[in-house]
């Protein structure tokens, strides 16, 4: 029985210094102060029911407490103090950035207005250097590089003006724009049914760019199944009064016409000469029916 006793005391002493040995670990300051009470009135204890003493650097094996040095520590207050200080510093530094960025917004505004694209684009830069997110810098930006021809750049613009907000329907507008300059008429279209889906009362006017995005692809397909026409060969002079054919059809677009006449002022330099009065006669005849 004496022998179960001791058993159950020496399992009790045992957890009782595992539960010490984690509270001399904690990372809360007041919980290691109560630990280390705790201890020594523990070793207290063996020391006067045995008599055997102690190393005591086995169970307290951390160096005495020192004061910390942290702000939280030595006073809460003080340390949310500064973070509020630190906070309204980042925040006037925003307004400040900001500021700056609005006016050079609005001279690149100016400067687009006037035309001068080239500076427009130089003063929408500068304010991206002072603030990186605002949005309508990219979208104004990649404005003014469609209009200098630049369509990748825009495209570019477009994309981080959508990571600045993915339902900017202007960057859309943008990209949309730009991709069917370059004939990237999926792209193109894609940007344009995104404006819809996200703009529902919209559609109408997208319905407009898109009906451009058809007309475009098709113009393309036209031109590049005339040409293959007339790189045949043998078959250009025959091939003539055919696209003069062609030009006359109705819902032909404008711009396949001015395809066409390129083609065919190429080609009709190899004609006889017989064949070219009658091919520019026609011409000038179809030219005078459309007006």
């Amino acid at each position: 029985m004496d022998k179960h006793d001791e058993f159950e005391s020496f399992l009790k002493n045992v957890d009782e210094i595992s539960g010490l040995v984690k509270d001399l670990n904690s990372s809360d300051v007041e919980i290691r102060q109560k630990a280390m009470e705790e201890a020594d009135c523990y070793i207290a204890a063996l020391d006067k029911s045995s008599r055997t003493q102690v190393n005591k650097t086995t169970i307290n094996i951390r160096p005495p407490l020192q004061p910390s040095s942290s702000p939280q520590s030595e006073c809460p207050a003080s340390f949310m103090k500064m973070i509020e200080n630190d906070a309204e510093d980042r925040r006037l530094r925003r307004v400040a950035k900001e500021k700056k960025a609005l006016a050079l917004k609005g001279k690149g505004n100016e400067a687009y207005a006037q035309e001068d694209y080239e500076t427009a684009v130089k003063y929408y830069s500068d304010g991206m250097a002072e603030l990186r997110d605002m949005l309508q810098l990219y979208t104004n930006r990649a404005q003014a590089y469609i209009k200098l021809g630049k369509y990748k750049e825009a495209i570019g613009d477009c994309e981080r003006a959508l990571k600045c907000n993915e339902r900017c329907t202007k960057a859309y507008l943008h990209m949309g724009k730009a991709h069917l300059e370059l004939r990237e008429y999926n792209e193109s279209r894609h940007c344009f049914e995104k404006i819809v889906e996200i703009e529902p009362g919209r559609e109408t006017m997208m319905k407009e760019y898109l009906t451009r995005v058809d007309l475009e692809e098709k113009r393309e397909t036209q031109e590049m199944n005339a040409k293959q026409e007339f790189d045949k060969g043998e078959g250009k002079g025959t091939a003539v009064p055919q696209l003069l054919e062609k030009l006359s059809r109705p819902g032909q677009i404008p711009l396949f016409y001015c395809g066409g006449l390129q083609i065919l002022l190429e080609t009709v330099i190899d004609l006889p000469f017989s064949w070219k009065g009658q091919s520019l006669h026609n011409l000038q005849a179809k030219g005078s029916q459309q007006g």
